[in-house]
Order: structure tokens, then C-alpha cells, then sequence
């Protein structure tokens, strides 16, 4: 720390240095000749009274005096006084000249005492010339010291500058005492220097008008010249007051921008001190730290004597216990040799066999006691969830260790954000908290089982179960699928630990744990056997493990990258998979072989291999002019010129590390396209954690291929979505809001449909969002969430529905007047990062001695909002309606009875019925209205009363509403009314042959050859003589015979009795006319 410099003076001092300096001060020719001509200056100034030297001998009052003859430049206003001494010399010379002798006598003692008086001015002005100068020293001297205790600031911590902080601002006061001082001088000065221009002028101006009135023109007689001298003169005392009042200005405003540096320097003393403060106020608080640290050592030191005491006291028992252990185990061994020996001494056999017998037998006990299998099943549930399986998981533990109540499972609220996943990762079950009051220790690992809803066989992504290890981090656990025989509806995946905890299960990439022999080899990956690893002989001297993670991209990734950024990602063709390589060797003795698969692009099509073979074998000779094939081969070879002439796809491989996500492009490795496959070979010399190979249409430059890398590995971590609201056709009131994939928002749609949730508005436009992201659910407009005024806050996860139902209700009943119903808004928020505000300008100018970077906090955006419409109620329950009774004609088996009895069996589907038969809402809507106070079953029936009425006669109404009862799931009433209508339509066919058949018989009756001989054909027919015997004697006449026997037939042969039959057994008999007649009838 340099010390205060010496060169800064005392501000007393400084001014009275201009006194101490007067009579060495080298006078001018000029002056000396004046002084030559004139009185002593003393002898002319000592008429001043003793008050005025004492005046003048007053340190303070001179060295005022010197500051006011400073402000005003000293060189200009000495030189200034010396011309005037000189005109007034010629002046008064050419006067005394033209004068009498007295008054030359007088004008010689004026001359003398105006001598004096500019002789004293002019030592005045240089000794003001030596006070400049003092002035400008002191203000270098303050700049320069200003400069070095600044740069002392930057170099030494502030805390070290604390002894020297007293001098400091006593130098600083002092500085700005004499700042100010020169400030006060130099304002007295321009108001004097003012006075006396205004003086002078007026003196001027009573000169010469005395001179023209006193008709003294002879006193002005000069040589030819001294008009132009006179002019000369004029405008040099001109430019001199110009050049002495620049440098007024420019002293004030060397002496402004002194004071501005003064105020600056304080400011930085007082930031110092603030800073200095601060330190102190962090020694106090690391001193007191420093204390509670020491008592925390302390308190540590006690309860380490008292762990060593109980760890000692422990380790005693231990001892104790296994002392009594082995001694036990001891007269185990004893008893089981003396009983080997006794069953050896039965059996007859060694007793060798028999240790090895009954060691075979305990090793089998052992095996089975360790297989989970064979161990207590504990079913736990938990409260549901978003996923709600109905099983909270199974543990598994060594008989007897672990009893069922002593360990408590519960489900961990998802809004917790306890759960962190990892990228690529997808949560797929419930985050359970496993504890227990007790301490528990098993011998075996227990067994963990938890239900997920991820999917069975996925071919490149696993489940795996994740727990929070001591360190607060989720870490993952070995896992393996697992089937329960009676709960074979839940997909479950094991874990084996030692301690209990929280846990999930997520899905992420699979990951592939190979080995490099020593012989080399190739190795592939089970995800995608086309990413193969390609090792050469002797490059590994023990086996090395390698773990290979394939994150497949398809083309509608790709596309969605391209669609979603435009100005990136436009010349992008495809993309390799994502591979991610972890080897224990970082570096490589030899390159490996790498091939990766790259889809081929849709802009190129693929062309096919010169091995195919045709499938047309057939000779297809060109029988053509030979013109047409001369075009047709020309045709075809400019094809292929320009086939050939299609420029290739540029290929980039770009890599990056497990702690950077940032892309680099990989320089000076040749890719090979095989041609005609779609897969990429390069070596790789050292190896990359992650890598991948992208083909563009154009080349792009290093910059665009990574930000084209960022942009694809980020499309796979996020997902697109859109929101869903619908409302219950029954209670509108009733809301369910959902987040899902834009690929499964169809599938939503109409499972909500079939849950009778149809109402809502179209879904939201698509927007992007994470894994585990969380969101608010916010009202605004008419509309809020019953019984409670927060939003509802829900987490996304792709795998897991993400379904909220709640309840909402007008605010206002009397607004929206104009609307038909009450009218508002879900909106659905989450955090992100946003900018901080601007800071005002007072806050920037305090805080411009500071650099800040851009602060980001989290902060609300709007993802979407939904319209919610609810109907408006009635002012009053509508009066019940008189209204004519509807009758429905039986036509058909589309009776009144059947409408009826569909309308009891009917339930809440009947509007659906509806839709479907095309009956209007209006009409509904009225049928609510008039049966207001009936149940529904009324309204059904009206409803159908409605549909039969305006269909018209010709129209197959079963039909139409059999596949209506069909589209609504109402099966088992469509087949009834289909059935009664085959039963109906038999039951008319049969009458109808019926009616034929009767007026057949009447026309046979009628017949005369056949009423004579009825009998015959009554045999004919197959009638017995009894019932021939027993027709003649009731029945009178012979057609009544007749019919009466044909009637009898036909109830004896029932279907078999026909037309055709009947004409038969007619020709038979011979009856030919009666056959004519018949075939007439219809």
C-alpha cells in the first residue's frame, strides 16, 4: 500500500506561497522604465490608512485577491496593463506638449501617481502568474494521488486498506474544501471583472464626449499613423478580452470537472466503506460460525466417545453372543455326529455317506430358503393415483424375518417433485415410500414387485426400478420381470435390496452389456442389429466390458424436426439412431469398426439391386418401329444421365460427451454409404460416449450440423401434446380435463364418448412439454371451480393417463345476458424461465460500478385454454303440459307395447338412441320439458312415440331401430325385436297359405264330379274308413262332405298339406276340371 504522496499541498500554504515569492519575481523592461519615471510605489501608497496595510498584509484577504487575479488569466492581464500604461504615456506626452506650464506641472504629478498605481497592478499580475501555476500543481498532484489510491483498491483486498481509511478522507476533505474554494474565487472574479469593464466603457464614453464638447480636438494631435495604431489597439484589447474570457471558461471548467472528480472519488469512498462494512459484517458472522463450529466439534467429540463406548459395550456382546453361538454350534455338531453314527449303526452303512447324505439335504434346505419363491407374499395397496392398478406392490421376504404389519407402504403425491427422471426416461408406475418403525435385517434381499403400465415386449426400451440412495440421488437397481399366477392381469417388475425406501419404476432406453474377447469379434446390439461393433484381433489383452444404448429415430421424427424448425434443421434428409458408448479403456490401440443404419431419404427413392431377379418371364420381344425404340432409348439414357447426375447426400458424424450437451462434428473420419443398403461404416479411433450420423441435402457448415444434432436429440426428450376438455351430456357441470399425445387424442375422445362425456369445445393447439412437467389448471370468465377458489395442479407423464375431473359453477347468474348460456375459460400454466425485469435508472446508475449478467427466474406461461359452456336454468319449473294422448297403430311388430317395453328396459343411453334415430335435440328437449315432473321412462316413450310417427309406412322400422339398439349397446333388445318380427312374418305367411288353401277347397266343393265321389279322393289322401264313416254321418250334403274331408286333410298333414299335393292326388283321381279350375285360382 503506497503511502499519501508529499506532493499534495496545504491549501493555506498554497495561497500564501504567491506573497512569499513577490520580490523574487523577475520584473519587464517596461515596468523598470515606468518605475524609473515614477515615484516610489511605497512612497505613492502611503496615504492608505494603517487599517488598509493591514488589509493588504491579511493572508487570507491576498490570497483571495490571488484566486480572483488566477480565474483571470494572469499572462493576458498583465500584458493588457502594460499596452494601456503605454498609450496613456503618449497620451499624456502629446497633452503636456500643447499645455502651459502649470498645467503640465499638474498633469507631470497625475503621470507620476498613475505610474505608481500600474507599476503596483503589474507586480500584482505576476505575482498571480506564480499562484496559477501553484494552483495547477496542486490540482496535478490531487489527480495523480486519486489515480494511485485506486488502483491500491483494485490490487489489495479492501479489508487491508482499513488503517489508512482516517488519512484517506482527511486528504479528500481537504481537496474538496480547496475545489470549493477556487469554485467561490472564481464567481467574485467574473462579478468584478464585470464592474470594472462597465466602469471603463463608461469612462471611455465621457472621454471622448468631453473632448468633442471642450473643443480639445488639439490635444489629439497625432503623428499620421495614430489612427491606425489607435485601431491596432482597439482590436487587441478586443481579442485580449476574447482570450481572457476563454480562459475563464476554460479555468471554470477545469475546476467543474476537478469537483466532478472530487464527488466521484467520495462516492468511491463511500462504496469502500460500504464494502468495508460488509467485511466486517462477514468476519462477524464467520467468527460466530467459526464458534458454532467449534461447539458442533465438540458436541461431535462427545457423541464419538459415547458411539466408541457403545460400539465397545456392542462389540462385548458380540463377542458374548458368538462365543455362545459357536458353543451351541459345537454341541450341534457333537449331537449330529452321535446321530449320523446311530442312523449309520441301523442303516448299516458308513458314516461318511451319512455326513455327505445329510449335507446334501441341509444344502437343499438352504437353496430353497433362499429362493424368493418360496418365501411369505405381502399384497400391500395404496390410495389410487393417476395410475391406479389396484396393488401398491409385493414384497417378498425369508420366512419369518419380516412380519406384514411392520412395514407401512405408501403412495408419494406426484405434485412432490420428488421424482427426477433422467433423459429418456418415462415414469411408468406410482412413486411408493416403503418404511417401517422397525429396524429390520434380513438374511437374503427382500424382494420388491411393482405393477407398471409400460409395455409388454418393447423391443428397444426396458423397465427398471429406481430408489433414492443415501445421498438424496435415484440410482437404479437390478430388475427383471415377474408374473404373479393370480394377478396375471399386472405387468411386474423385481427388485432384490437390503433396505427399505422409496421407489419407481421408469422406462428407458435398453441397454446392452457386452464383452470384447481377446480374440476380437463383431458385437451388435439387440435394440438394432444393424449397429454392430467390429473389434480386430488382439486390440483388448483381457476381456473389456462395453455397455451400448441405442435411441432409434424414425422418419416421423425427423419430419416433425424439420416441420418444427425450418431455419435449422430445412436440409436435413435423415438421421442414424443416437448411440451411446461406454467402454472402461479411454483410449483405443486400434480403430474399431462401426456401421450405424441411416433410412434413406423420401426425396431420393431407392433404387433396386442389379441382382433382382424379374418377376415377368415371359418373352417380351419389342415389336416396335425401330424409330420408337431409337426415342425410347434415348428416352431412357437421359434418365440415367440424370439419375447418375443426382448429387450424393453429405454425410457429417458428430459426437459429444456424457458432461456436455454439446454437439462437436468429427473431422478427418471417412464414411462409407454402402450403396444400396442404409447403413453407414466409418473407425473410430478414440471413443465416443455418444455419437450419430446425419445426411443432408446440401453441405451445411459445422455450426448447422451441430445445432441440426441439438435440435434431433431434443426433439426425443420432449413430447407434443395437446389439451381436451369435454363435459357431461347429463350434468355439464361435471368437467374432465385431459394432456395427451396428439397421436392418441382420437382414441381419448372416444373413450370419453363412450362415457357419455361428449360436449366441449375442439382440442387445443399443440405445444410442447417435458416428462414430469407440471402444471396449474386457472379459471377465467364466468365460470370457477365449486367449493374451492385455487387451481388444480396435475402432473404429465406419457405412459400414465393424465386425467383431471372437477366440478365447475357460474359465478355470476345475472351476467352474459347475451349469451345463451354462462360462458368462461380453463386455463392451463406452467413455470418456465423467463427474463428479470429491467432495472429503472436510478437502480442502473447505482449499480454501474457492478457488472451483472442476464438473471433469469421462473415465472407463469399460458399453454392453453379451453371454453366452458353451462347452460342457463329455467326462471321456474315449466307447468305441465296438456297435450293429446299419441296412439300408435299396430302395424307390424312396431307396436305401442313394444315401445314401451323398450322404454322400461332403456336408461340413460336413450339419448344416444336418439341421435342415432335422427330424432332432433329440439324435440328432445321439448319431451324434457313436458314430462318435467314424470320419471324417464316417459320421456323414452314419447321419445320412440315421436321416431314411429314420422317414419312412413313403407320404411322397415325394425330394422332401423334394431341397428340403433345395436350402435348404443343395447344387443339383447335388437335380437327381440327382431325375433318378434321372424315370428310375425311366419304367423302372416302361414295365414296367407291358409287363406289359399280354403278357397281351394270351396272351388273343389263346388265341383259336381268330385262332390259325387268325395270318398275316393278322401282316400286318395290318405283319410281311414273311419274317419271317411265318421264324416258321412255328420255331415248332411256332399260339397259339405267334400270340404269338410279336405279341411280334415289339411289339419292331418299340417305343412305337408300344399297346392301342389293337392293337385297331384286330383289327377290321380281323374279329376281334370276340377285341376283346370284350381290352377286359375291365386
Amino acid at each position: 500500500m503506497s503511502a499519501i504522496p508529499n506532493t499534495v499541498p496545504d491549501p493555506d500554504q498554497t495561497i500564501q506561497s504567491g506573497k512569499g515569492k513577490e520580490k523574487d519575481r523577475v520584473e519587464s523592461p517596461r515596468v523598470r522604465r515606468q518605475r524609473k519615471n515614477s515615484p516610489d510605489p511605497s512612497k505613492s501608497c502611503s496615504g492608505n490608512t494603517a487599517e488598509e496595510r493591514e488589509v493588504d498584509k491579511n493572508p487570507e484577504n491576498e490570497a483571495q485577491e490571488n484566486s480572483e487575479e488566477k480565474s483571470i488569466s494572469p499572462e493576458n492581464s498583465s500584458s493588457k496593463e502594460t499596452e494601456d500604461s503605454e498609450t496613456d504615456e503618449r497620451k499624456f506626452t502629446t497633452i503636456t506638449s500643447n499645455g502651459s506650464e502649470s498645467d503640465r506641472k499638474e498633469d507631470t504629478k497625475q503621470e507620476g501617481s498613475v505610474t505608481g498605481e500600474g507599476a503596483k497592478l503589474q507586480a500584482e499580475a505576476s505575482r498571480l502568474k506564480d499562484v496559477l501555476a501553484d494552483v495547477g500543481k496542486f490540482l496535478q498532484s490531487a489527480n495523480v494521488f486519486v489515480r494511485e489510491e485506486f488502483h491500491t483498491f483494485q490490487k489489495m483486498p479492501l479489508k487491508s486498506y482499513s488503517p489508512q481509511m482516517s488519512r484517506l478522507k482527511d486528504v479528500v476533505k481537504t481537496i474538496v474544501m480547496t475545489c470549493q474554494l477556487f469554485d467561490s474565487v472564481s464567481s467574485e472574479c467574473n462579478k468584478e471583472m464585470k464592474t470594472l469593464r462597465l466602469a471603463v466603457d463608461e469612462m471611455a464614453e465621457f472621454l471622448k464626449k468631453a473632448v468633442i464638447t471642450e473643443d480639445l480636438t488639439v490635444w489629439l494631435d497625432l503623428p499620421p499613423d495614430a489612427e491606425e495604431e489607435q485601431m491596432r489597439l482597439a482590436e487587441e484589447r478586443r481579442a485580449a478580452d476574447k482570450v481572457r474570457l476563454s480562459k475563464a471558461a476554460e479555468a471554470r471548467a477545469e475546476v467543474a470537472k476537478a469537483t466532478t472528480n472530487i464527488v466521484e472519488a467520495e462516492k468511491c469512498a463511500a462504496l469502500a466503506n460500504v464494502d468495508l462494512l460488509e467485511t466486517i459484517a462477514e468476519a462477524t458472522r464467520a467468527e460466530e460460525e467459526a464458534k458454532l463450529a467449534l461447539k458442533a466439534a465438540e458436541e461431535a467429540r462427545i457423541a464419538a466417545e459415547l458411539k466408541l463406548k457403545a460400539e465397545e459395550e456392542a462389540r462385548c456382546l458380540a463377542e458374548e453372543r458368538a462365543k455362545k453361538k459357536a458353543e451351541e454350534e459345537k454341541r450341534k455338531a457333537k449331537e449330529e455326529e452321535r446321530h449320523l453314527a446311530e442312523l449309520a449303526s441301523k442303516k448299516g452303512t458308513s458314516v461318511t455317506d451319512e455326513r455327505l447324505a445329510y449335507a446334501q439335504k441341509k444344502a437343499r434346505e438352504e437353496e430353497e430358503k433362499k429362493n424368493p419363491r418360496n418365501w411369505p407374499r405381502f399384497i400391500y395397496s395404496i390410495d389410487p393415483g393417476d395410475y391406479d392398478p389396484g396393488v401398491g406392490c409385493v414384497i417378498r421376504a425369508v420366512a419369518g424375518s419380516v412380519l406384514r404389519d411392520e412395514i407401512i407402504v405408501n403412495r408419494v403425491d406426484s405434485l412432490a417433485d420428488i421424482a427426477v427422471l433422467e433423459e429418456s426416461e418415462e415414469l411408468i408406475s406410482n412413486v411408493i415410500a416403503v418404511s417401517s418403525d422397525k429396524d429390520i435385517s434380513t438374511e437374503e434381499p427382500m424382494s420388491i414387485s411393482i405393477p407398471h403400465c409400460g409395455p409388454r415386449g418393447h423391443t428397444s426400451r426396458e423397465p427398471v426400478i429406481k430408489t433414492i440412495d443415501p445421498s438424496g440421488k435415484w440410482v437404479e437397481v437390478p430388475t427383471k420381470d415377474i408374473t404373479f399366477e393370480d394377478i396375471r392381469e399386472l405387468k411386474f417388475v423385481e427388485a432384490r435390496v437390503h433396505r427399505l425406501g422409496t421407489f419407481m419404476v421408469v422406462l428407458r432406453p435398453k441397454r446392452d452389456h457386452l464383452i470384447f474377447t481377446k480374440k476380437g469379434g463383431k458385437i451388435s446390439s439387440t435394440t438394432d442389429p444393424r449397429v454392430t461393433l467390429n473389434v480386430r484381433p488382439g486390440m483388448f489383452r483381457v476381456n473389456a466390458n462395453v455397455t451400448l444404448e441405442v435411441h432409434p429415430i424414425d422418419m416421423a421424427q425427423v419430419s416433425d424436426v424439420k416441420a418444427r424448425f425450418p431455419s435449422n434443421c430445412s436440409d436435413l434428409l435423415s438421421s442414424s439412431p443416437i448411440v451411446r458408448f461406454c467402454i472402461a479403456n479411454r483410449k483405443l490401440s486400434k480403430p474399431i469398426n462401426v456401421t450405424v443404419p441411416l433410412p434413406p431419404s423420401a426425396s431420393r427413392p431407392r433404387q433396386r439391386p442389379a441382382t433382382a431377379v424379374s418377376r415377368d418371364r415371359t418373352d417380351r420381344s419389342d415389336k416396335r418401329p425401330s424409330t420408337a425404340k431409337a426415342i425410347l432409348s434415348s428416352a431412357s439414357s437421359l434418365q440415367k444421365q440424370e439419375e447418375d447426375s443426382t448429387p450424393e447426400e453429405n454425410l457429417y458424424l458428430l459426437s459429444r460427451t456424457n458432461c456436455s450437451d454439446q454437439w462437436s462434428l468429427v473431422n478427418g473420419v471417412p464414411l462409407t454409404h454402402q450403396k444400396n443398403k442404409d447403413i453407414v461404416s466409418f473407425s473410430m479411433v478414440d471413443p465416443y460416449e455418444r455419437f450419430m450420423v446425419i445426411s443432408t441435402k446440401t453441405a451445411v457448415s459445422e455450426l448447422q450440423a451441430e445445432k441440426i444434432s441439438e435440435r434431433i436429440e431434443g426433439a426425443l426428450r420432449q413430447k407434443t401434446v395437446c389439451l381436451i376438455l369435454r363435459q357431461n351430456n347429463s350434468d355439464p357441470g361435471d368437467v374432465v380435463l385431459a394432456c395427451t399425445l396428439m397421436s392418441q387424442s382420437d382414441r381419448l375422445l372416444q373413450q370419453l364418448s363412450e362415457e357419455d362425456y361428449d360436449e366441449g369445445p375442439p382440442p387445443s393447439k399443440p405445444f410442447i412439454v417435458k416428462e414430469g412437467q407440471i402444471m396449474e389448471i386457472r379459471f377465467r370468465g364466468n365460470v370457477q371451480r365449486q367449493n374451492s377458489q385455487e387451481g388444480l395442479r396435475f402432473v404429465y407423464n406419457s405412459r400414465i393417463k393424465c386425467l383431471m375431473h372437477f366440478s365447475v359453477e357460474e359465478i355470476d347468474k345475472f351476467a352474459q345476458k347475451s349469451f345463451d348460456c354462462y360462458r368462461g375459460f380453463a386455463q392451463v400454466y406452467t413455470k418456465v424461465l423467463v427474463p428479470v425485469q429491467e432495472q429503472s435508472e436510478e437502480e442502473k446508475a447505482r449499480n454501474n460500478h457492478m457488472q451483472r449478467n442476464t438473471a433469469w427466474e421462473e415465472g407463469d406461461t399460458l399453454l392453453g385454454e379451453l371454453l366452458i359452456s353451462l347452460p342457463k336454468p329455467d326462471p321456474e319449473p315449466p307447468k305441465p303440459l296438456n297435450t293429446a294422448p299419441v296412439t300408435l297403430k299396430s302395424e307390424g311388430p312396431v307396436d305401442d307395447d313394444v315401445l314401451k317395453r323398450i322404454s322400461e328396459d332403456l336408461g340413460d343411453e336413450w339419448k344416444r338412441l336418439a341421435q342415432c334415430l335422427n330424432v332432433r335435440k329440439m324435440r328432445i328437449q321439448a319431451i324434457l320439458r313436458q314430462n318435467h315432473n314424470n320419471d324417464t321412462q316417459c320421456s323414452i316413450h314419447d321419445m320412440l312415440l315421436t321416431w314411429a310417427k314420422r317414419l312412413p309406412r313403407s320404411v322397415n322400422k325394425v330394422e332401423i331401430l334394431a341397428s340403433a339398439l345395436v350402435s348404443v349397446g343395447r344387443t339383447d333388445l335388437a335380437e327381440d325385436i327382431r325375433g318378434k318380427d321372424y315370428d310375425i312374418r311366419q304367423q302372416r305367411a302361414q295365414s296367407a297359405k291358409d287363406s289359399h288353401l280354403r278357397r281351394v277347397f270351396v272351388k273343389i266343393a263346388q265341383d259336381v264330379h268330385v262332390t259325387k265321389q268325395w270318398k275316393a279322393l278322401a282316400k286318395q289322401m290318405g283319410l281311414t274308413l273311419g274317419e271317411i264313416s265318421q264324416i258321412e254321418e255328420y255331415v248332411g250334403t256332399g260339397p259339405d262332405r267334400c270340404l269338410h274331408a279336405l279341411r280334415h286333410w289339411h289339419n292331418k298333414m299340417g305343412n305337408k298339406a300344399t297346392k301342389t299335393v293337392l293337385l297331384k292326388h286330383l289327377r290321380i283321381c281323374r279329376f281334370t276340371q276340377a285341376v283346370n279350375v284350381i290352377q286359375t285360382v291365386s
